[in-house]
């Protein structure tokens, strides 16, 4: 689905019939009697029974991934083309989508949200090999409104292919920390990470740190004390994304999804991706 901005949607009611032969929301509703329902474009937009006998309501998004989002269908829709065109800066938003500060810096937080999602369901295969490069990251990634904690996840993406990975780690350790490299990335593969500066010489000998190096014959760089020609080759460290102050665990997913996708194919990923993350029930 490629679609330029001049097709996007330009009104409300142009805006959710989009988004409903995207899947995002319900096409079509049933009341709780088993009776069809009928859409009504009023503010806000409701399901309503076709029987006058039982008239109940639902609205358009209980049960979809909008539910305790307010922004305007219509904003939704621009703010996710934008997003994929890397035109959500909180100043932007303000200026040519109305969002205000908060609700900007919630709906990238959003984009991002997804992104996790998307990349933890993605099949698992080992990237990397002899003469790759992979730069892995780790960090906590915390989701709006959930009732869970933190989750701790380590990723990485090859400078060569773009190829990419993400999974959830139990814990912060020299040990998860190998067994996520052994079970993600070939052997023979050239690792840049500064992962290894958390911790004492101690704590990675008694992890078997050298023992595994030498068994899976990987080649480990620290971006921050290899030479200049090593570090003018990082993937992930050389782009303006590292730069980004805040988040940079999530910056480092986004970054990753990104790489995936050619830009004119991004919006129609990430409506596949907010489908898959939260289909409507």
């Amino acid at each position: 689905m490629d679609v330029t901005l001049w097709q996007l949607p330009n009104n409300e009611e142009a805006a959710i019939e989009f988004l409903k032969s995207t899947g995002i929301i319900h096409k079509e509703r049933v009341c709780s009697n088993n009776h069809q329902m009928k859409l009504y474009i009023t503010e806000p937009p409701i399901w309503r029974c076709c029987l006058r006998s039982c008239k109940e309501r639902k609205g358009l998004r209980t049960k979809t991934w909008f539910e305790g989002r307010r922004i305007p269908f219509l904003t939704a829709v621009r703010f996710i083309y934008c997003w994929c065109q890397e035109l959500t800066s909180v100043e932007f938003c303000e200026l040519q989508l109305q969002m205000n500060h908060n609700t900007s810096v919630e709906w990238n937080c959003l984009m991002r949200e997804t992104c996790l999602n998307a990349l933890l369901s993605r099949p698992k295969v080992k990237i990397g090999g002899s003469n790759k490069i992979i730069e892995i990251d780790e960090g906590i990634f915390k989701k709006k409104k959930s009732t869970i904690g933190p989750q701790r996840v380590f990723g990485g993406i090859c400078k060569e292919t773009k190829e990419c990975f993400l999974v959830a780690i139990p814990e912060r350790s020299p040990t998860a920390l190998m067994a996520a490299i052994e079970q993600n990335i070939e052997d023979e593969t050239t690792i840049y990470t500064d992962c290894w500066q958390a911790y004492e010489t101690s704590e990675l000998q008694n992890a078997g740190y050298d023992l595994f190096t030498e068994n899976h014959k990987y080649s480990f760089v620290d971006p921050d004390t290899g030479n200049n020609n090593q570090i003018a080759d990082r993937l992930w460290g050389c782009t303006a994304w590292r730069n980004k102050r805040y988040h940079k665990e999530s910056y480092f997913i986004e970054f990753m999804w990104r790489c995936l996708y050619p830009k004119t194919e991004m919006f129609s990923e990430m409506l596949k991706s907010i489908r898959g993350f939260m289909p409507p029930l």
